[in-house]
């Protein structure tokens, strides 16, 4: 096959071969699919999978699934998929689905008679994109991410969508949950619901709304804030209300102990249109715990949080006027900044720079020569939190360490966001180089100094006659 073609899956959209892999796990939805040029195979591969049976295929939908030759479904049953020769006769009678996941199908996908041209057909692409989905919502208890609907849309109005019926009415039964890699694919690694996953989404990861699970039906969102919501209403500081989105963000501070709260609880206008364009599930105020402010003093950092029903985070700060606003910082779904699992129960600002990128996404201690962080990494970092996190907290953090000769491990991050403060400046960027993966304070003689191994080397960080951090040996250009 060329290595750029594209077919056509029934949401109108053309992918690659590796696409359809991903998602469906099976070639013969790839051989169903529309090809770029004149009509797809999938006469020629229905014969090829199904032993030879004489199979027809609706002239109005190429793709459609085979059905028997010379058999009809009786009035009333489920047309029942062909059995390939050699293969065993199913039970008479399957064991029927727990009641929570059978969703009884409408007489109208029971009928075997063709759909109209156009319409999905039972076991296309677009059908068994809507299945999975909905299932796996259904067993993982999910709302409808928005970015599942876009991905999978919905059915026409004559259209129902049903789960699939346990006798295989299906001539492709719909997986049980979402599409993920067997043992039997080497390579293949699936997801667990609402785990951090390292690195971005790809765009067009055909999963992506499959793994990423809505902000609003999470514990933050449901529970957490509605119990700060009303510690707040019984408190005298319930009457501030703010009418801007600068009044917003000072009043923020100055409720700075009830928070998380939404930001509707303290603001009279629509502050989610004012701070992004297409409109959160949620706005809420939060601390980041472990970024100083330090216009502020003695303040964390206090940011605006649009949790939006695509998945994504974005971080907000209005200054004085619209250009004195921060960039907004946008954190994708599956992003290694924070711990998903953590964020859903105490919100985002609170899970922020809590440990090294690399162990977001694992478990435990630190494993000698695993990477902790790239400069990958810190150019996800928001900008702001580089620039609060400054070397002179790190000194003081030496200077706190007593006389006699010692060694602290920082690498797991416990101690202090270490990444965050590496990212700072340029020239000590290149400290990282190919990944960190140790970082630890040291003192000997007297001699005080940062101890940082990385895949290139291992360089000391101290303080020079001025208090200014100077690197030994110095680090080489990074070139990737």
């Amino acid at each position: 096959m060329a290595p750029e073609e594209r077919r056509q899956d029934s949401d109108g959209y053309w992918y690659t071969f590796e696409q359809f892999m991903r998602y469906y796990k099976n070639r013969s939805y790839w051989d169903q699919a529309k090809q770029e040029a004149g009509r797809s195979t999938a006469q020629g591969i229905a014969w090829e999978f199904h032993g030879g049976m004489d199979a027809a295929v609706p002239a109005d939908e190429p793709g459609a699934a085979p059905a028997a030759s010379g058999t009809a479904a009786p009035d009333g049953e489920p047309a029942v998929a062909p059995v390939a020769p050699g293969t065993a006769a199913p039970a008479a009678a399957p064991a029927a689905l727990p009641t929570a996941l059978v969703v009884a199908a409408p007489a109208a996908a029971r009928a075997a008679a063709p759909a109209e041209p156009g319409a999905s057909q039972p076991g296309s692409p677009g059908q068994k994109k809507r299945d999975a989905l909905a299932e796996f919502r259904m067993t993982h208890d999910l709302g409808a991410p928005a970015a599942a609907l876009a991905l999978a849309p919905a059915a026409p109005a004559d259209e129902s969508v049903a789960a699939p019926a346990a006798t295989g009415a299906l001539a492709a039964p719909a997986p049980a949950v979402a599409p993920a890699a067997s043992a039997a694919e080497p390579g293949a690694a699936s997801a667990a619901s609402g785990a951090s996953q390292p690195g971005s989404p790809s765009p067009g990861d055909l999963q992506l709304a499959v793994y990423v699970p809505a902000w609003g039906n999470s514990e933050f969102l449901v529970t957490t804030l509605p119990r700060q919501q009303t510690a707040f209403k019984a408190s005298t500081d319930s009457s501030r209300v703010a009418s801007s989105a600068r009044q917003a963000m000072d009043l923020a501070y100055a409720l700075a102990e009830y928070l998380p709260l939404r930001a509707s609880d303290f603001v009279n206008f629509d502050l989610g249109s004012h701070l992004s364009e297409s409109s959160p599930v949620a706005v809420v105020a939060e601390k980041v715990a472990r970024v100083l402010d330090n216009n502020r003093p003695p303040y964390c950092r206090i940011d605006f949080f649009c949790y939006m029903p695509t998945g994504e985070v974005v971080r907000c700060h209005p200054g004085s006027s619209r250009q004195g606003d921060m960039k907004p910082h946008t954190m994708l779904p599956g992003c290694n900044l924070f711990d998903a699992a953590s964020a859903r129960s105490v919100g985002v600002g609170a899970t922020l720079h809590q440990r090294p990128p690399r162990l977001v996404a694992s478990s435990g201690a630190p494993q000698p020569g695993g990477l902790l962080c790239t400069r990958e990494d810190m150019t996800a970092l928001c900008v702001y939190d580089i620039q609060q996190t400054s070397w002179k907290r790190v000194h003081q953090k030496l200077r706190e360490l007593g006389h006699e000769d010692q060694e602290l491990d920082w690498s797991n991050g416990g101690h202090f966001p270490w990444w965050v403060w590496l990212a700072n400046v340029g020239w000590m960027q290149n400290v990282a180089n190919d990944g960190i993966t140790r970082v630890r304070l040291s003192v000997s003689d007297g001699f005080r100094c940062v101890i940082v191994d990385s895949v290139r080397g291992t360089y000391r960080i101290s303080a020079d006659h001025n208090g200014k951090p100077i690197v030994n040996p110095p680090p080489p250009l990074y070139d990737p």
